[in-house]
């Protein structure tokens, strides 16, 4: 096997994204320029590319899983710009500044600064719905493999879970501040990534360790019930976790 060296359009830029495309044959690539890239991995040759957007430096970007498009967030005017992957052409994604933007398997989420979470179709052309909620979001933003739960982070460390197609909040927890700060604001260096089962999250900021934070109702549930040493009532649940309560509180023996 031939390992051939993938070059981005700008030699000076850094890569920010990057998704096999269908099949496994083609890479699509973002970089901090802007510029987004298809690369043939038999080849080494490029199928697509666009040069920079004049957006940069770009904040945060994510490619669809279908690998029809990218998503870029800038770190300056913090709009959002669509790319097609297959001509080359962008657009402004609706107004106002965005933290972050990330796909779902057939969605486009967009997390405003204003605290509202907007979805949208896969190109980003239809707006199919929000979700309220108060300022102060920083760019950390997962979604859970099957698509219907959101994990967001709030400027003061503030993680939290969201039911996508309810809007309703399935949990909120504190990151712990980082003991080595490396970071002027160490939440906007945190990263979230949903396990593949979609059970637990992993967390990751900058002066701390990988963190994995269970999310499957039958594991929190026993974890309650190790830290209480019995089963919680509906009502401490609601008062200790902040969500409705599991249907079976009972502890495993």
């Amino acid at each position: 096997m031939v390992l051939r060296s993938l070059h981005a359009s700008n030699e000076q830029a850094n890569l920010v994204a990057a998704r096999l495309q269908p099949g496994g044959r083609r890479l699509a690539i973002v970089d901090s320029s802007g510029a987004a890239s298809v690369y043939d991995l038999a080849t080494g040759k490029i199928r697509i590319q666009t040069t920079s957007i004049g957006i940069a430096p770009v904040q945060q970007a994510d490619i669809s899983p279908s690998g029809d498009g990218a998503v870029i967030v800038s770190s300056n005017s913090q709009e959002v710009i669509y790319i097609d992957l297959h001509t080359g052409k962008f657009h402004v994604i609706g107004s106002g500044g965005a933290a972050s933007a990330v796909f779902t398997k057939d969605r486009l989420l967009i997390q405003r600064t204003s605290g509202t979470l907007e979805i949208w179709d896969s190109n980003g052309r239809q707006l199919l719905g929000s979700l309220p909620g108060t300022g102060g979001f920083v760019n950390a933003l997962a979604v859970s493999p099957d698509g219907t739960v959101v994990a967001r982070i709030r400027d003061n460390g503030t993680l939290l879970i969201t039911d996508l197609t309810s809007g309703q909040a399935l949990g909120s927890f504190s990151l712990p501040f980082p003991a080595n700060q490396y970071a002027a604001d160490p939440w906007r260096a945190t990263a979230l990534q949903f396990t593949p089962d979609g059970k637990a999250l992993l967390t990751a900021t900058a002066g701390t360790e990988m963190m994995r934070w269970d999310l499957y109702p039958p594991d929190l549930v026993q974890i309650a019930c190790a830290t209480a040493g019995r089963a919680l009532t509906a009502t401490e649940w609601r008062a200790y976790v902040h969500t409705s309560p599991p249907t079976d509180l009972a502890c495993q023996l």
